[in-house]
C-alpha cells in the first residue's frame, strides 16, 4: 500500500511538470495576440508557480528520482528559453540573453556528467531559484505591457543577470575544475584500456 501511495505521488509530481511544459507551449501559441495578455499572463504565472512547487513536493513526499530530476531540468530550461525568446522579440538586447542561455546550456551539459553518482558541477539550488524568479519577473513585466514598452527596470533585470553570469560562470568552472579533471581522466582511462588489451594480445 505504501509503495502504491509513493507511486501515486511520483506520477502526480511528473504530471505537474508536464502541465508546466504544456502551459509554456500554450504561452508560445497565445503570446502573439496582445489582446489576450491576461490569459497569457495567467498561463505564464501558473507555470512559474508549478516550477516552485513540483520539486519541493517530490522531496517532501520522498519520490525524487533521476527520471523526475531530468524531466524537471527539461521543463526548467524549456521555460527559461521561451522566456528569453519572448523578451528578445519584445526588444531586450540579444547579447545579455545569449549570455544567460549560454550559462544555462553549460549547466545542463555538466549536470549530465557524474562521478560515483555526484555531478561534477557545483550547484547552488537557492541561487538558481533566485535567478529563475528574476527572469520570470522580468518576463511578466513585458507580458502585462502588451502594447507598450514596460518599465526600464524590467529590461535591467536581464542585464543584471547576464552581468552576474559573466563573473559567476568562470567562478563555477574554477570551483568545479577538480571534479571535471577527475571525470575526464577516468573517461580517458576507460577508453584506453581496450586499446592496450588489443595491443598486448
Amino acid at each position: 500500500m505504501a509503495q502504491r501511495t509513493r507511486l501515486t505521488w511520483f506520477w502526480a509530481v511528473q504530471s505537474l511538470t508536464l502541465a508546466r511544459v504544456g502551459l509554456t507551449f500554450s504561452f508560445v501559441v497565445i503570446s502573439p495576440f496582445p489582446d489576450m495578455w491576461a490569459v497569457t499572463g495567467t498561463m505564464y504565472l501558473c507555470a512559474v508557480l508549478i516550477d516552485f512547487f513540483d520539486g519541493r513536493l517530490a522531496r517532501a513526499k520522498g519520490v525524487a528520482s533521476k527520471f523526475g530530476g531530468a524531466f524537471d531540468i527539461f521543463g526548467d530550461r524549456y521555460f527559461l528559453v521561451i522566456s528569453c525568446l519572448y523578451v528578445g522579440f519584445r526588444g531586450v538586447n540579444l547579447i545579455p540573453l545569449s549570455v544567460i542561455l549560454l550559462r544555462e546550456l553549460y549547466s545542463v551539459a555538466l549536470r549530465m556528467v557524474q562521478i560515483n553518482g555526484i555531478g561534477v558541477m557545483l550547484q547552488n539550488r537557492k541561487l538558481g531559484g533566485v535567478v529563475h524568479a528574476l527572469i520570470a519577473l522580468g518576463t511578466i513585466g513585458f507580458i502585462i505591457s502588451p502594447s507598450q514598452n514596460p518599465s526600464k527596470w524590467f529590461y535591467a533585470l536581464f542585464y543584471i543577470i547576464a552581468a552576474f553570469y559573466v563573473f559567476y560562470l568562470p567562478y563555477s568552472i574554477l570551483r568545479s575544475r577538480q571534479r571535471i579533471r577527475t571525470s575526464i581522466t577516468a573517461d580517458l582511462c576507460k577508453t584506453s584500456e581496450p586499446h592496450y588489451r588489443s595491443s598486448g594480445a
